[in-house]
C-alpha cells in the first residue's frame, strides 16, 4: 500500500518523489500550502474514502520559525486524528539541508543556510541552485542516501517511516 505525504511546497514533493524512488516505495505527495495544522488534516480526512493508504507522514520545514510552534502544530494534527497512522517529521531550516548531507561533514540541519551551501555545491559544477520540482527530484535520486542518514536525523526520522 502506498504512503501519503504531506508537504509545503513543489520542491518538497520532488525531494519526497525522488527519495521514495530509491527506496523503491510508494508515495502519493500531497501539497499543504500553508502553515496551518487544519489543511493537513483536511488533506487526511478526504483521503480516508480512498482507504488506499497505509500511514500517513507529514513534513514540515522549520525555516526561521520557532520550534516549539511548529512542534505544537505537528502534535495538534496527530491529536486531531488519534485513530490514523499519522506521523510528522520537522525538518530544520528546509529540505535543502537533506540535498547537501551527503557531501556536508557535519549536522546539515545546523547550517543556517542550506540553499546557499546547495547552490555553492552546485557552482562547482557549473550549474545554479533553484526551487524546483524536477530538479530537487533529480538530486534526490542522485543523493548518497546513507550517508545522508548518517548525518541528518530528520532525514533518517524519514526513511525510517518509509521502510517501516
Amino acid at each position: 500500500m502506498t504512503i501519503l505525504v504531506i508537504v509545503e511546497g513543489v520542491t518538497d514533493k520532488g525531494m519526497i518523489e525522488g527519495i521514495a524512488y530509491q527506496c523503491n516505495v510508494s508515495v502519493d505527495v500531497k501539497i499543504m500550502r500553508g502553515d496551518k495544522p487544519s489543511k493537513a488534516v483536511r488533506l487526511i480526512r478526504a483521503s480516508l474514502a480512498l482507504r488506499r493508504y497505509r500511514k500517513y507522514v507529514v513534513l514540515k520545514d522549520l525555516h526561521n520559525l520557532d520550534e516549539h510552534v511548529v512542534r505544537r502544530h505537528l502534535e495538534s494534527i496527530k491529536r486531531a486524528l488519534p485513530s490514523l497512522p499519522v506521523y510528522t517529521v520537522m525538518v530544520r531550516k528546509s529540505i535543502e539541508s537533506w540535498l547537501i548531507a551527503d557531501k556536508y561533514s557535519g549536522n546539515p540541519e545546523e547550517v543556517s543556510d542550506p540553499i546557499r551551501v546547495l547552490d555553492q555545491y552546485l557552482r562547482k559544477h557549473g550549474k545554479r541552485y533553484f526551487k524546483s520540482y524536477q530538479l530537487v527530484k533529480e538530486l534526490a535520486i542522485k543523493l548518497d542516501l546513507q550517508k545522508a542518514s548518517r548525518k541528518s536525523p530528520s532525514l533518517r526520522t524519514f526513511i525510517s517511516l518509509l521502510s517501516r
